[in-house]
């Protein structure tokens, strides 16, 4: 009878405890559930993420080229306004030789007007007395005063009138020869002043049309850097736009982030509540046990005892040396610290969540501690992106994460040791180089893991 009553409460003891666990396995796959459709969210925004990045890489390469092409439009446009200035410059001084040559040509014309004038009455004052020379023939006037003359005074009075009309038109051509060599001179330097305007207005003509042509060249120069200005507006207004939607686009994942960690810590109330289940029914399996047997042996009946034993769910303490394996082997060379830092893609102060540690892409990355494999995939900037749960360790619930890979060398639900092989590095997602993004979770908050690793 007390066998049967025995029999009878273990099995409604196991009964329970299977209701128990199937209870604790509905919630674990309610959990997976969830994670595997924000996993499945996180794919589906990839595309658009890709699309951003890109744009905002082309755009950034763009605004980088419109830039140094507006610096060699604004160069060439200096230099052509330079010569332009300069040959303005040079207009406006050939523009004043000009003047003061046409004034020198207006004297040299003056000069000749007077000389031709001087020459003019000199010729005139010429004839008048050649003319009244003429009216007195002086071989005539040698008879009258050797013949005709009457006494030696008025011969003398003849001679004396004779020599005055010979010096008188004497005087009057050497001043005619005086006014012509200077009238002669006159047109020389009138000529020459007319040549020597002709000549600058020439160079003058010549020059300006150099000028015109620097203007049109600078106005070509002018019209470049307009140009080029629009274009480089137009870059920066794309990479802004890009840059925009890719921010948009992070905020969006920081807080898939953010619910992948409050899931996270979700999953560690379930596994404690599990493990609680777990301690209460072998409590009662204890207790039921030794009820029967104290029962059994005052029966002087031997019952049968069931054994049970405890199991605990967890990663091993770490070994020896960090507290975590580095995910890299030999000298850790550290790319991105992690917190705030100058995004090397945008150009603006943004929170890094993890440590990057440079390395060649297809570098074996290895497990941080032993555990299991929560999921392998693209996780947005991340790229390609592997979770591990790392179980308790000194007393406190660890996860770790590694990202931009290139593949994956494990897959979901897998146990995996400290130190294996478990992905390898990349440069996937929102990234500039070939690295590993590391990240350390503790009860739920993302870390700093590089204390953890060096």
């Amino acid at each position: 009878m007390w066998a049967k009553v025995v029999c009878g409460c273990l099995s409604l003891i196991v009964a329970s405890s299977l209701l128990v666990g199937v209870s604790s396995s509905a919630r674990a796959d309610d959990l997976d559930n969830k994670k595997n459709d924000v996993q499945k969210q996180i794919n589906q925004n990839n595309d658009e993420l890709t699309a951003s990045q890109a744009a905002l890489d082309k755009a950034t390469k763009a605004l980088q080229a419109s830039n140094q092409q507006l610096a060699a439009a604004q160069k060439a446009l200096a230099a052509k306004q330079s010569q332009l200035q300069q040959a303005q410059a040079k207009d406006a001084e050939l523009a004043t030789q000009v003047a003061a040559a046409e004034q020198a040509l207006s004297a040299a014309n003056q000069a000749l007007a007077t000389a031709q004038a001087d020459v003019v009455a000199q010729q005139h004052e010429l004839a008048a007395t050649v003319q009244q020379a003429n009216q007195t023939d002086p071989t005539l006037l040698s008879l009258s005063l050797l013949l005709g003359s009457t006494s030696g005074a008025s011969l003398n009075n003849s001679v004396q009138w004779a020599t005055t009309m010979f010096d008188t038109s004497q005087a009057t051509l050497d001043r005619l020869n005086a006014v012509q060599m200077t009238m002669q001179t006159a047109q020389e330097q009138a000529q020459a002043a007319e040549q020597d305007v002709v000549a600058k207005k020439a160079a003058a003509a010549a020059h300006v049309a150099t000028t015109q042509q620097l203007v049109a060249q600078a106005q070509t120069a002018k019209d470049a850097v307009a140009a080029q200005t629009a274009a480089n507006q137009k870059a920066k207004d794309a990479a802004a736009a890009a840059l925009a939607q890719d921010q948009a686009d992070q905020k969006a994942l920081d807080s898939d982030m953010n619910s992948i960690l409050a899931q996270i810590k979700a999953r560690e109330a379930a596994k404690a509540a599990a493990a609680k289940a777990a301690a209460e029914k072998a409590a009662a399996q204890k207790a039921a046990a030794a009820k029967a047997a104290a029962a059994a042996a005052a029966a002087n009946k031997p019952a049968s005892s069931g054994s049970s034993g405890s199991s605990s769910s967890g990663a091993a303490a770490p070994n020896s040396g960090t507290f975590f394996q580095p995910p890299l082997t030999g000298a850790l060379y550290v790319t991105s610290p992690f917190g705030y830092r100058i995004d090397p893609i945008s150009g603006v102060s943004a929170f890094h969540s993890g440590v990057d540690l440079g390395a060649s892409c297809g570098t074996p990355v290895h497990a941080a501690a032993n555990g299991t494999v929560v999921s392998t995939g693209w996780y947005g900037t991340l790229g390609q992106y592997l979770l591990l749960d790392n179980g308790t360790i000194a007393g406190n619930s660890w996860y770790t994460g590694y990202g931009h890979l290139s593949a994956f060398a494990v897959s979901p639900g897998q146990y995996v040791t400290r130190g294996q092989v478990v992905a390898y590095v990349g440069s996937t997602g929102r990234s500039t180089g070939c690295h590993v993004h590391f990240n350390a979770i503790r009860n739920g908050t993302n870390i700093n893991g590089w204390p953890l690793i060096s």
